[in-house]
């Protein structure tokens, strides 16, 4: 009854399509369809970035990332790229299960043999490390957009010292870790942060205009935000506490070429489970509404403690649609997953009364046919743990899940 109502109720693939090309706007789609030429906003899908270059040019410069772009550094060189706008082509073919050098392809082991991302590939020289890197470049493209002061500038030394202050933010992924309470270091941290920002006019750090401190923090700042809400109940984006930064996070979202990059609360906890992250009683909240309550259909954007980008709910409605459609194939199997788990365990297992609270029976004519039961595909709390009374589940439905190509998973 529920599958036979879900069939008729959906529409297919071409008539989401239809449907999309229908309702949304001409700048929408050539938007879209210019990103994939290299053109147009920031985007994880990007394989090229011409920016001013004309049609047919072929950029020297060549950033190797992570393929779910999720590593922060490399969003630095991505962002720092972005802002500089220095055409290159992108790399996506290391996966970010590990940084080291035992799951990348060859082609990128040969020209790095760590296996570690972010690096360039510039005039024929490979340059690595995120710092490095951006020194390198700033140094390399003086004709572009100069995004920190020259030697011989007054602002010089005050903006060495802006970059020494913005590392202590690192100090929260200490505390993501630990059960003593931080929070007293985190705030001071982020006083000296928004003092910084009150004394440069804003809304960055240098005043006015983006800097190379801006892009150093930003993807920190990122992560920091919805961790430790999640995990410690702590708001960054405190306006009351903290109104300059605030005014920072404001001036970044309406960044192009950070809007385009920038992760999901979701993403960027469920990333930071993977560090052994303790929770507090004071996160709970927020990681109820992470880990589904905002989920809702009824519930409005407005009403979250994450930020809608874009601001324009229908218009972020046709974007999800869009990435769902360019991603059908991951998507479908992805949401197999459970129909190849359970066979994957009835037929390794004798018992079938582990799964049964999990699965129902429907029939089709004359086939009989077991499926998971709809209630329980519900959000998967990311800190929480299912019990489960055999091994191959967990060996089974991550092998299911590694088999999905890293470059099809949809990037939110």
């Amino acid at each position: 009854m529920i599958l036979n109502s879900v069939m008729t109720s959906v529409p297919g693939w071409d008539e989401l399509d239809r449907i999309l090309r229908v309702t949304e706007s001409s700048d929408e789609r050539d938007t879209f369809e210019n990103i994939l030429k290299g053109r147009g906003p920031a985007s994880s899908k990007a394989l090229i970035r011409l920016f001013d270059a004309p049609d047919g040019f072929k950029p020297k410069l060549v950033l190797y990332r992570d393929s779910s772009a999720w590593c922060p550094f490399c969003e630095k060189v991505w962002l720092y790229l972005e802002e500089k706008r220095i055409p290159y082509i992108v790399d996506k073919t290391s996966p970010l299960v590990s940084y080291g050098g035992d799951t990348k392809p060859k082609a990128v082991l040969d020209l790095q043999p760590s296996g570690v991302v972010p690096f360039i590939v510039m005039n024929n020289q490979v340059i690595n490390e995120s710092s490095i890197i951006l020194q390198t470049l700033e140094d390399a493209y003086p004709e572009y957009k100069p995004l920190f002061p020259r030697e011989n500038e007054i602002i010089y030394p005050h903006a060495l010292q802006l970059q020494d202050t913005v590392k202590k933010l690192f100090k929260y992924f200490e505390w993501l870790r630990s059960e003593e309470d931080m929070s007293e270091i985190i705030t001071d941290t982020l006083t000296e942060i928004d003092n910084e920002l009150a004394k440069s006019g804003g809304p960055f750090f240098l005043g006015r205009n983006i800097s190379l401190i801006d892009i150093d923090v930003a993807p920190v700042l990122e992560r920091m935000v919805p961790g430790l809400l999640y995990f410690k109940g702590y708001n960054v984006r405190d306006k009351k506490r903290f109104p300059y930064l605030q005014h920072w996070f404001e001036a970044m979202d309406q960044r192009e070429s950070y809007r385009g990059m920038k992760q999901d609360y979701y993403t960027g906890c469920n990333i930071l489970t993977r560090f052994q992250s303790v929770s507090t009683e004071a996160g709970l909240p927020y990681r109820k509404e992470i880990d589904g309550g905002a989920w809702s259909i009824d519930v409005h954007a407005s009403s979250c403690v994450e930020p809608m980008i874009p601001e324009d709910s229908e218009r972020a409605c046709r974007d999800a649609v869009r990435e769902i459609l360019r991603n059908k194939e991951a998507v479908v199997r992805f949401a197999a997953r459970g129909a190849i788990l359970y066979s994957s365990l009835s037929s390794s297992s004798s018992s079938s009364s582990s799964s049964s609270s999990s699965t129902t029976t429907s029939t089709s004519g004359s086939r009989s046919v077991s499926i998971l039961n709809p209630s329980s595909l519900a959000p998967v709390p990311i800190s929480s743990t299912t019990p489960t009374t055999s091994s191959t589940a967990i060996k089974t439905e991550r092998r299911v899940y590694e088999s999905i190509k890293p470059q099809k998973r949809i990037r939110w």
